[in-house]
């Protein structure tokens, strides 16, 4: 198969008030079905563009993307929009409140995932969006919250929780860690202890030294960002720095360290300098990914990032692949390349036009969402589906 790519055009600049639609197979989850999908446009994750492309999905695996002849007998969808991977959330709070656990400030051993409930109405807010993998948080009130694993948004074909394999060692150094009645109640005292627990050979913080668990840092202010660089280069930890609004304003530091962040939800009263902090950070080598809060405030600053001159491909990079890095599950998602997870959303249009709306969402080659139809007066682009194919490309 071939590869033919292409140039985007820029994003429109207005919101469609889309109908929420319905979870697919929501009372009995279907099983992986083997297909293809053929669109005029497809965003493969990478910053790369692909012109009538067809994706061949076996097994709820990727098994080939380009152009070309398909196996007798596969069902194809015939799509007129785009198709690209699952959006890669690297930060969202979807865990229960009650999962915030207030006891000590220091629960190394905590294993969040329990609190983790893909059928609560949240996630499927989320899954809606198009975003189909996130690393859930909990509030930074803990210096050491627990661990956590990426996680799909859709349950698996029993309902059961499907994580990927990296946790997260979630670390806050922003205040709401510290003057809270208990210790520590300084910098200077989270630092110290921080440093006591990084010193012990069979600690967490030896797992991630290890390569076994992703480092997470909750910071905010500016000074925050720096202590968690210096802390972090002391013991030779390479972090992923989440809730760094204003990351775009220390790109050398971050650039020098060689760590990634994780933007906050900006909401719909982002600055100017909010977006401009966005823009240099897309012209920047830092890698970095976006948090989820709401439909909103994860779509509205992507739009409004490229109409004062962000970078698109840097963009892309941090809604699907390079998130997808970040968190360490590049190997599963993020991408439309063979070998990967068909997690895939079927778009009405661009993907970062605020008019576009995801039509259908796949998790492992399960159809987990499907849009409720427009009004009359707003006819949606709807594919053709079930057209076998043969040998031969449908008509």
């Amino acid at each position: 198969m071939s590869l033919t790519l292409l140039c985007a055009p820029l994003a429109a600049l207005w919101l469609h008030s889309a109908t929420a639609g319905e979870p697919a197979g929501a009372a009995q989850p279907a099983a992986a079905q083997d297909f293809a999908i053929r669109a005029a446009h497809a965003a493969t994750g990478d910053g790369h563009h692909l012109a009538n492309v067809l994706i061949l999905v076996q097994g709820g695996r990727l098994a080939a993307i380009g152009t070309g002849e398909l196996p007798p007998g596969i069902e194809v969808i015939e799509y007129p929009g785009w198709v690209t991977p699952g959006f890669v959330a690297a930060w969202g709070r979807l865990s229960h409140p009650a999962e915030d656990e207030t006891t000590s400030p220091f629960l190394e051993q905590l294993d969040l995932l329990p609190g983790f409930d893909p059928h609560r109405p949240d996630v499927a807010e989320a899954l809606r969006v198009g975003i189909t993998t996130l690393l859930p948080a909990t509030n930074p009130t803990s210096v050491i919250a627990g661990t956590m694993p990426p996680v799909k948004l859709a349950p698996g074909p029993a309902g059961e929780v499907q994580r990927l394999p990296l946790p997260a060692l979630l670390l806050s150094m922003a205040s709401p860690a510290v003057n809270r009645g208990r210790a520590p109640t300084s910098y200077s005292g989270l630092v110290l202890a921080l440093d006591q627990r990084a010193a012990d050979p069979a600690g967490r913080l030896a797992e991630a030294k290890a390569g076994r668990l992703l480092v997470s840092i909750d910071v905010e202010e500016r000074h925050e960002v720096q202590r968690a660089i210096d802390w972090s280069a002391t013991h030779g930890l390479r972090p992923l720095l989440r809730g760094a609004t204003l990351a775009g304003e220390q790109i050398a530091s971050l650039q020098a360290a060689g760590v990634g962040v994780v933007l906050p939800p900006f909401g719909l009263g982002a600055s100017g300098r909010t977006l401009d902090a966005l823009v240099a950070l897309s012209k920047s080598r830092v890698p970095f990914a976006f948090g989820y809060g709401s439909e909103a405030s994860f779509r509205l600053p992507l739009a409004a990032a490229l109409a004062r001159g962000a970078d698109r491909p840097a963009l892309e990079r941090a809604l699907w692949g390079g998130a997808a890095k970040l968190i360490g599950a590049d190997a599963r998602v993020g991408s439309l390349r063979a070998g990967l997870d068909a997690d895939l959303v079927l778009w009405s249009g661009d993907p970062l036009d605020l008019s576009s709306r995801p039509e259908r969402i796949y998790v492992g080659g399960r159809e987990v969402y499907r849009a409720a139809p427009l009004l009359p007066s707003q006819p949606p682009k709807s594919p053709r589906l079930g057209v076998p194919t043969g040998n031969k490309h449908a008509r």
